[in-house]
């Protein structure tokens, strides 16, 4: 392994031995597992997204559907019509839940970040689920209102289906290994059909998609 790369493992593996001496100082019992687990996953994801950015950065989205294969959607963003974010599979993600996500502004990659969905498990699908009961079907503004989730951090509209999808801050509902945000996916009419809490395992940049909105 080279310097570069136990770098990259070493960083989450002090986080955590730091989280499992404040546990002790503190008091506390038990240190929930997925804490490190999510550490050590997020480190593996941290060095694959910093490669594949090295080989993507500049390049046309063309260089992408290469890399990644077919994608699966393409999402405009309504504010910066100049900027795209493309999506696609994980491959060896045998439960689907995971996605490249790949930010395009003015024809050349600028961004590639891997996100997973219910990251925080059993609590995000319960959030989610109660999300779900009290916002499917109801419009925009009646989300961010009955759902209070302020003001969207983007606003997108799908390429293949024209229907929009509002991104959500979500950093403050879960623990830093958690949803990072609540994504909001609404029909042809403009009432929610479906709602996911994504978490970020690794990004190019800072913030993910997400940072540079205006």
């Amino acid at each position: 392994m080279s310097r570069r790369e136990s770098n990259l493992f070493a960083r989450p593996c002090l986080a955590f031995l730091m989280l499992v001496a404040m546990s002790i100082l503190t008091g506390c019992r038990a240190l929930p597992a997925s804490i490190g687990m999510t550490l050590i996953g997020d480190a593996v994801s941290d060095a694959d997204v910093k490669n594949r950015y090295e080989k993507l950065a500049g390049k046309g989205p063309e260089a992408a559907d290469e890399m990644f294969g077919s994608r699966l959607e393409t999402l405009v963003d309504t504010r910066r019509p100049e900027r795209e974010v493309m999506l696609y599979n994980v491959k060896g993600d045998v439960l689907g839940s995971s996605r490249y996500v790949v930010e395009v502004s003015d024809g050349a990659i600028i961004a590639v970040s891997k996100k997973t969905k219910n990251k925080d498990g059993v609590e995000d699908v319960v959030r989610q689920s109660g999300l779900k009961g009290k916002l499917i079907g109801k419009n925009p503004r009646e989300c961010e209102s009955e759902g209070e989730l302020g003001k969207a951090l983007l606003v997108l509209r799908s390429h293949e289906t024209g229907t929009l999808v509002r991104i959500y801050d979500a950093a403050n509902w879960t623990h830093f290994g958690g949803a990072r945000y609540c994504i909001l996916r609404f029909d042809d009419v403009d009432l929610c059909e479906d709602i996911n809490l994504v978490g970020l395992d690794a990004s190019s940049k800072k913030g993910g998609v997400v940072k540079g909105r205006s």
